[in-house]
């Protein structure tokens, strides 16, 4: 209860700087990638006859999303500027 009366107050001084919610944004975009990659890998392994080599690099895909993901979601709790605009250069398109 003091922490988040203690969060409140520490928040009405301090402005998020705008790489970070630029972050925030580009997160919840690859968020909804990242479900679509589960999506057709989902449907990849319902199929009868499927090939590995394309199942292997869905996964890998996957993967590599996801730890991404935990990435950037480290740098937005953090608030690490630096970190952040290096994201930003690499997923904006």
């Amino acid at each position: 209860m003091i922490n988040k009366i203690i969060n409140w107050f520490k928040s009405l001084f301090h402005k998020v700087p705008d790489e970070i919610l630029e972050l925030k944004e580009i997160i919840a975009k690859v968020e909804k990638e990242k479900q679509q990659l589960q999506d057709d890998l989902d449907m990849l392994l319902k199929r009868k006859r499927i090939n590995k080599k394309v199942v292997a690099n869905a996964k890998r895909k996957l993967t590599r999303t996801k730890n991404e993901i935990k990435k950037m979601v480290e740098v937005f709790d953090k608030e690490d500027i630096e970190d952040a605009v290096k994201f930003l250069r690499k997923f904006s398109k």
